[in-house]
């Protein structure tokens, strides 16, 4: 099977070059990969959020684009994400699903009005696709919701939907890593030590070469690869090199 027609003549080479163009960049890299999807289904708005609290929905909005600003304030201000039939389907059964499924199976008098006051603002016929956590959690899982969806067939329709969705969670994950790490802070003995490290050096020699017992020069490499999020010293390396600390 080819990589570049995979299933109903979809074009996935091109997505991966979104993925790969800048995947730091959130607009750019964001706006080329809903490019991407237009190419096979039309919708009107579109939404990338994440779950704040699942006990108590609430969500942030992580990226919106032509979502009625109205309807935002009046969705905050009111906390309808504690009743919404898009939110309370995503916990409780996931994956990819149409709005009219979610209110099918968590129809009540509260997600009624919710769902009456987004069709008020033009929001209907929408399309979700939900991914949990890194960790398995509910806490810190993303949504990616799109509204007034139309394509030829809803199997095609439900199929760029999750392929979009997954590519738009990768790209929340990197950029929200990107932003985290890019307000690292390295000391200078902690830049010199990972410096002479990168070069190969092993802590016993950075000790003699800098002058500092092992155990603080050991001490100062494991609270640097705390500050990377790293496991080791490769990626401690690689990631600090990213960020233009080592040159």
């Amino acid at each position: 099977m080819s990589l570049k027609k995979e299933r109903y003549e979809v074009d996935l080479y091109k997505l991966l070059e979104c993925l790969n163009s800048d995947s730091t960049a959130k607009g750019p890299a964001i706006e080329n990969t809903l490019e991407w999807a237009r190419h096979y289904i039309d919708f009107s708005c579109i939404a990338l959020l994440t779950i704040k609290n699942a006990s108590i929905p609430s969500i942030d909005f992580y990226y919106e684009k032509n979502v009625p600003e109205r309807w935002l304030k009046e969705y905050h201000r009111n906390e309808y994400a504690k009743d919404d039939p898009v939110i309370q389907y995503a916990l409780n059964i996931g994956g990819i699903f149409s709005w009219r499924d979610a209110l099918a199976s968590f129809d009540t008098p509260r997600g009624r009005e919710v769902v009456a006051r987004g069709e008020k603002y033009g929001l209907r016929h929408g399309y979700t696709y939900f991914m949990p956590a890194t960790n398995g959690q509910l806490q810190g899982a993303k949504l990616i919701s799109l509204a007034n969806v139309s394509s030829k067939s809803d199997i095609m329709c439900e199929y760029i939907v999750a392929t979009l969705g997954a590519a738009l969670c990768y790209l929340m994950e990197n950029v929200i890593n990107k932003q985290e790490l890019c307000n690292v802070y390295l000391n200078d003995i902690e830049l010199k030590i990972l410096d002479w490290s990168a070069k190969g050096k092993s802590i016993w020699e950075v000790s003699k070469i800098i002058d500092t017992p092992e155990r603080t020069v050991k001490y100062h490499l494991l609270n640097t690869y705390r500050k990377l999020k790293a496991s080791n010293k490769a990626q401690a390396v690689s990631t600090a090199t990213k960020l233009g600390l080592l040159k």
